[in-house]
C-alpha cells in the first residue's frame, strides 16, 4: 500500500474514532423515558407523529373490543355488526388528552396513509 493512502485511511479512522467518542460524551445520560399516560385506549399497530405534535394511533378494526368508546354513542354499523369503539385516537402530548376518532375502513397496512 502506498504511504499516501495509508496515511489518509489513518487520518479517516482516528477522524471517526474522535467524533464517536465525542458524541458518546455529549449525549452520555442525556435522554430518557417517561411515561406520560399509563393507557391511550388502543393498541397501536401504525403510529404518527403529526405536524401539530400530536400523535395518531391505528389498531385493527376487526379484532374486537378496544378500552375507549366513540364519543356520543357514534357506533359503527356494519351489516354484521355494530361497533361503539375507537381503534384509532389521537394523543396530544403536552396536555396528555386523547381523542378518539372514527375509523369506517380497514387500516391493515395504514403507515403510508399521511402524506
Amino acid at each position: 500500500m502506498e504511504p499516501k493512502i495509508f496515511i489518509f485511511l489513518l487520518l479517516v479512522s482516528c477522524s471517526v474514532l474522535f467524533n464517536l467518542a465525542l458524541a458518546a460524551q455529549l449525549y452520555q445520560g442525556q435522554g430518557k423515558w417517561k411515561l406520560l399516560k399509563r393507557s391511550i385506549g388502543v393498541s397501536a399497530m401504525h403510529m404518527a407523529l403529526l405536524p401539530n405534535e400530536r400523535i395518531i394511533t391505528f389498531d385493527r378494526t376487526d379484532f374486537g373490543r378496544s378500552n375507549i368508546t366513540l364519543p356520543q354513542g357514534k357506533c359503527i354499523k356494519d351489516l354484521k355488526f355494530s361497533d361503539c369503539y375507537a381503534h384509532s385516537v389521537e394523543f396530544d402530548p403536552a396536555t396528555r388528552a386523547v381523542r378518539p376518532l372514527t375509523i369506517s375502513s380497514d387500516t391493515w397496512c395504514s403507515s403510508g396513509a399521511l402524506s
